[in-house]
């Protein structure tokens, strides 16, 4: 498998080249450069989701971060691309 997860909320495609960031929103880094590649700064609407972006516990599927919150038992599929969540299941 192509993805090495990390703790703190990081994780790294090496297929890619590129470093996932899921803690206090969302970035990508290119692994050799350190650029920023793409980002979301979208507190309210992880609040409104109902998935705190503060998250070390998810995990890389395809083009998605698969996630939950602590608080409230929601589950969801946040696509890395439209920067929407595809799918939320809510308790």
């Amino acid at each position: 498998m192509g993805l090495l997860t990390l703790g703190r909320g990081l994780s790294i495609d090496k297929k890619k080249g590129l470093l996932h960031k899921f803690i206090i929103n969302y970035a990508v880094y290119d692994v050799l450069s350190g650029d920023l590649k793409d980002k979301y700064q979208g507190d309210a609407y992880f609040k409104e989701v109902g998935i705190e972006s503060l998250r070390s516990n998810y995990a890389m599927a395809g083009g998605h971060i698969v996630t939950t919150d602590r608080k409230e038992g929601v589950v969801g599929a946040f696509n890395t691309t439209t920067h929407k969540f595809d799918w939320v299941h809510k308790e």
